[in-house]
């Protein structure tokens, strides 16, 4: 399981949560929507600590730049020396790792809806394939006594004497 830290909440990324099998169906449906719902939210939360993360890291770009340029530099000198500050490039590492941490949330999200889908195809084919098969399978033992086909049967073959 991964872990992710959004702000104060460490959100978990459980690989688990793609897994399922034709018995697991049920289970995997009960729990899906509130995974989806809980990453989607963590998402929303890591976009909008990212969007803040880059307005901060752009408003102590500018304060450098305007720093250097009051002390006489020109544009590109002061571009220069504003961008290669120690805190505005720490900033600029955290506005990445912010960006890195909203794409693995977007990932898991996408990997939760199409593991939904795949699942709900999954079971659309297993009921197309009970239709198809024998019901014999699913009727419960019943020794030697007749089933209902054999009890018709030998009903018509009874009636068929008095015609």
């Amino acid at each position: 399981m991964r872990q992710i830290k959004i702000g104060e909440e460490v959100v978990n990324l459980d690989p688990n949560d793609l897994k399922f099998t034709d018995r697991t169906l049920n289970d995997f449906f009960e729990r899906i929507g509130g995974r989806i719902d809980y990453i989607g939210r963590a998402h929303a939360d890591a976009q909008a600590l990212h969007r803040l993360r880059e307005q901060a890291e752009q408003a102590l770009f500018f304060a450098k730049f305007k720093y250097w340029k009051v002390e006489g530099k020109s544009d590109k000198v002061s571009e220069l020396f504003a961008k290669a500050d120690e805190e505005v490039q720490a900033a600029r590492t955290e506005t990445i790792a912010t960006q890195h941490r909203k794409d693995l949330l977007y990932q898991h999200l996408q990997a939760l809806n199409t593991c939904r889908q795949d699942a709900h195809q999954r079971g659309h084919f297993l009921r197309a394939e009970m239709k198809h098969l024998n019901m014999d399978i699913y009727k419960p033992d019943m020794g030697n006594k007749p089933d209902m086909q054999d009890e018709m049967d030998q009903i018509l073959k009874d009636a068929s004497h008095y015609s």
